[in-house]
């Protein structure tokens, strides 16, 4: 059994200690010139990251003190979803971002629905309560090849889903007297659906009726000959109009709130809603090519933290409460080696396939960054254990390049063709591409702190 501990040289360093007795000091940030380039890279883009989080500090105080919720976005793993926020004009870190596969959070999940109390603890000690915006996406142009391949672009089964997990996060999360009346309401639960290659998050309230952006985007396009300079302002008193008949004081997510509540929390909706017309727009702009199509991510995140990566379709977000981490890791690794081979394949630097692990810590918490670094490194070598386990032999490896071949072919490449230095390197170097870095980083810089390498696992 593994275990991290407080070294007693120095208030920062955390000992790797085992039967075999101490091992190896985790401590200061290793430097960059010890890792591969490319990765070094990536850390060093977070500093520029870093910075402008910080600098959006009085946004998020402005988004938190004028709306009456705090948000907890659930979103698919997909590199596609990784702007949902800036999307829905969202700051970043003002919101709470948890990614699975399909969003496939499981029945009974006992860590999430202790991060869930959490938020509504702080919530509620600021007045306010937790917004849960449940997200399933799917390709409005490639419904059948190219929505959600957890659920095997089957949009209605993750539809389901989803009500699912919206009914009972509404049921769950609130204050009921004897008669079983509710008296205060802490989550209020809603389902949007992203059309990946439209941008547009449509809204689901009773009776199957929906708040679809596009419809306001074509209805101002209708409006004005200067398409380019339209004005959003022009159409919010319809959107909000929209909302109440979607989601009127009846229905049953807004039991226990005071109808002057329930129109704060719409008009919080509504103006995700207008952010989304402008995003809209500007996707309308973009070159067909650049529209968000198939899964193109070169890198894997892990853990939580990750509000600022919100580059689309370049990083899977794999958050550290799924029941399912290892098989979720094995799917967002897969599609990035595919990529990789495909990079080699047009002559770009051969198999890389960046694991990044990161867990936040409070600074003004004592040992909450040692522990995080233990959480780190528990997923980290739970990570790395499966791929030694799915590699480990020569028939194991074999089996898993042949699923490689199948998803290329679904790619539309002749596998017969593949230049011989990727068959060499797939099947001399495949564990060696796989690369695991641990970090940590203070919630309020979201700076990293590169603590271990897949050697310290």
């Amino acid at each position: 059994m593994l275990d991290y501990s407080r070294d007693r040289r120095t208030a920062n360093s955390y000992v790797h200690r085992d039967r075999i007795g101490y091992r190896r000091i985790i401590h200061e940030r290793i430097p960059l010139e010890r890792i591969d380039e490319q990765d070094a890279a990536f850390y060093r883009d977070n500093q520029a990251r870093s910075d402008h989080y910080i600098s959006l500090q009085g946004e998020r105080e402005a988004y938190f003190r004028d709306n009456p919720c705090t948000v907890m976005l659930f979103t698919c793993m997909d590199g596609r979803e990784r702007d949902t926020a800036r999307a829905l004009g969202i700051p970043p870190g003002a919101e709470n971002i948890y990614a699975t596969a399909g969003n496939k959070i499981g029945d009974v999940n006992l860590v999430l629905c202790k991060e869930i109390q959490a938020r509504i603890d702080r919530a509620s000690a600021a007045g306010k309560r937790v917004l849960i915006l449940f997200t399933t996406h799917e390709s409005w142009s490639k419904r059948e090849t190219d929505s959600c391949a957890a659920w095997g672009n089957q949009s209605r089964l993750a539809a389901e889903d989803a009500d699912m997990q919206v009914r009972r996060f509404n049921v769950d999360y609130v204050d009921r007297d004897g008669s079983g009346r509710v008296t205060k309401r802490h989550v209020i639960a809603i389902r949007l659906n992203s059309y990946t290659d439209t941008e547009s998050r449509v809204w689901y309230g009773t009776g199957g009726r929906t708040v679809d952006p596009m419809a306001f985007v074509q209805r101002m396009t209708d409006r004005i000959d200067n398409v380019a300079g339209y004005d959003t302002r022009a159409v919010t008193a319809e959107i909000l109009t929209r909302f109440r008949d979607v989601f009127p004081y009846s229905d049953d997510r807004f039991e226990g709130l005071s109808e002057q509540a329930w129109e704060a929390v719409l008009r919080q909706m509504a103006g995700m809603a207008e952010a989304n017309v402008r995003y809209i727009r500007q996707a309308a702009k973009l070159n067909p090519a650049d529209l968000k199509h198939g899964h193109r991510e070169k890198r894997v995140l892990v853990g939580r933290g990750w509000e600022m990566y919100d580059d689309p379709n370049e990083y899977f977000i794999v958050s550290d409460f799924t029941p399912e981490l290892l098989r979720e890791g094995k799917i967002a690794v897969t599609y990035v080696l595919k990529n990789s081979i495909l990079d080699m394949i047009e002559g770009r630097p051969g198999l890389h396939v960046p694991i990044h692990i990161n867990v936040p810590y409070d600074r003004e918490r004592p040992g909450d960054r040692g522990g995080s670094i233990r959480h780190a490194m528990g997923l980290g070598r739970a990570l790395r254990a499966d791929w030694l386990e799915r590699l480990g032999t020569p028939d194991k490896r074999m089996a898993f390049i042949i699923e490689l071949k199948h998803a290329l072919q679904h790619d539309g490449v002749d596998i017969e063709k593949l230049p011989l230095p990727v068959w060499d390197a797939l099947n001399e170097r495949l564990f060696d591409a796989l690369k695991f870095y641990i970090s940590v980083m203070p919630r309020d810089t979201r700076l990293l702190e590169l603590v271990a390498t897949g050697d310290d696992l």
